[in-house]
């Protein structure tokens, strides 16, 4: 991964923390990497949403995808740390969700 696509997906993880409508569509995109499976199937349409700077960073994480053949993330990609700790975190609150019986 070159300095540019690590500052991007930098910038992703950073702000998929937040609640705004673009956060949690960066978050998703992300989460939809790490296993889509898990936590579905990204509709790229939702990225419409994102001002130049932040697509920007998403095209430079998605080519980086397309390189890698979408691959999941591996303990060798970059920040593959936090990228964990934003699935678990997710994971966490949907299991809270669950036992709230929300999805029951």
């Amino acid at each position: 991964m070159d300095e540019e696509t690590r500052k991007s997906l930098s910038n992703l993880i950073s702000l998929a923390h937040g609640n705004d409508k673009y956060q949690v569509c960066i978050r998703d995109f992300l989460l939809s990497w790490w296993n889509e499976k898990t936590f579905g199937i990204f509709d790229m349409h939702r990225l419409s949403c994102l001002d130049d700077e932040k697509m920007n960073d998403v095209k430079n994480v998605t080519l980086y995808m397309f390189n890698s053949y979408f691959t999941y993330p591996s303990s060798n990609t970059p920040f593959f740390n936090e990228l964990e700790e934003l699935a678990n975190r997710e994971w966490e609150n949907r299991e809270e969700l669950r036992i709230g019986g929300i999805f029951k």
